[in-house]
């Protein structure tokens, strides 16, 4: 006998969008790294504090929970870059941003 499916689980992170004009900088930076698949404007933010794989409806209320958070708006300086995974098993490229007690804040 199966067991019951349990809840859809979504890989979960809170993050704020990158400005276009930065975006576009950033985009004109993706390449030099065979057989990777970059990502558009829409996809690029900084993260600001990964949750974890939680259930949908609690994905939900958690979505409408940060919706309601505002803030001044932040001023970063990016610095840095590296990877998740080494060489050719890179999953993701990064780039860092300059220690700053804003998002700190923000992400707190």
């Amino acid at each position: 006998m199966l067991a019951p499916e349990g809840p859809v689980l979504i890989r979960l992170f809170a993050a704020v969008e990158i400005p276009p004009e930065i975006g576009a900088d950033l985009l004109r930076r993706q390449r030099g790294i065979e057989g990777a698949r970059w990502r558009p404007l829409e996809a690029l933010h900084i993260t600001l504090r990964f949750i974890g794989e939680i259930p949908e409806d609690v994905a939900a209320d958690l979505d409408a929970e940060l919706s309601q958070i505002t803030a001044p708006p932040l001023e970063l300086v990016l610095e840095g870059a590296g990877s998740f995974g080494e060489r050719r098993e890179a999953r993701a490229v990064w780039v860092g941003v300059a220690d700053n007690p804003a998002p700190r804040s923000l992400a707190a």
